[in-house]
């Protein structure tokens, strides 16, 4: 018995399978589903003679997909992060080349477009999340300095260590709780399992070492970031259907592209 236990124990902590058998497929086909209905529903509304507006209340914050859990707390992390974008366009010299390159679109963006572009249902930020090299090395050396980055941080420090520990604190639960979610947080299977063995203790540490790596996802894709901005312009549901599709096939590819290049090698 002591035996089993001390092996057990080498193993680690029994983690859910990431990614699940279709979890992907059926959390696309459940959205895609979800946004149909909402169609529908703004459509029948519409043909309604007595109906002169069209109800927002298909788009308001708490309307989910069925198979998903809270969104959120992702939707102000990616608030945050657009701030901070909105913020920096606004400053005499902006350093960040796709803030300099979205300027005008962010300067001029009203409140509810900036909080329509925030509220997708996937993450804005990225911190390094499909390099397992680099959080397995959290998870092996928690106490132990990171290596020295050549890049520098995208944001000021003190809002960069406040995304990281969200982030990392938001995707830790997500790992135990809704590990099928995870793709919408950009997470490849390495990583999740390498932020599962974090203790709880260490997310706040890590997140601060870690905070260099915190940098708005599709850095150097800005036309990505372009058709986001412009489809919030609109409270057209199709619009803003078809950005968030496009974003999370675009998350979805960049998960698979490594095991597809790993399998083609062996």
């Amino acid at each position: 018995m002591q035996n089993g236990d001390e092996e057990s124990r080498a193993q680690g902590p029994h983690l859910p399978e990431y990614p699940p058998r279709g979890g992907w497929r059926t959390l696309l086909e459940s959205w895609v589903s979800r946004q149909r209905q909402l169609r529908a529903r703004v459509s029948a509304q519409a043909q309604e003679p007595k109906t002169s507006l069209i109800d927002p209340s298909p788009i308001r914050l708490t309307s989910h997909p069925k198979h998903l859990s809270d969104l959120r707390p992702l939707y102000e992390i990616n608030e945050r992060c657009v701030e901070l974008l909105v913020s920096a366009a606004r400053t005499d010299c902006p350093t960040l080349p796709l803030v300099c390159y979205l300027r005008e679109l962010l300067c001029s963006a009203m409140p509810d477009t900036l909080a329509r572009a925030a509220h997708r249902p996937l993450l804005l930020i990225d911190m390094q999340l499909t390099n397992g090299e680099l959080w397995r090395a959290a998870t092996d050396r928690p106490v132990r300095p990171t290596p020295r980055s050549a890049c520098h941080g995208a944001f000021p420090r003190p809002a960069a260590v406040q995304l990281a520990r969200w982030t990392l604190s938001f995707a830790w639960h997500k790992v135990r709780a809704a590990p099928h979610e995870l793709c919408l947080l950009g997470i490849s299977t390495d990583v999740a399992r390498a932020i599962a063995q974090l203790p709880i203790t260490e997310i706040a540490p890590v997140a601060e070492r870690y905070c260099r790596y915190v940098r708005p996802r599709w850095e150097d894709r800005p036309a990505v970031w372009r058709r986001l901005l412009l489809s919030a312009q609109s409270e057209d549901i199709r619009r803003t259907r078809d950005a968030n599709l496009y974003g999370i096939q675009l998350l979805t590819a960049e998960l698979l592209a490594p095991v597809g290049r790993s399998r083609s090698a062996s």
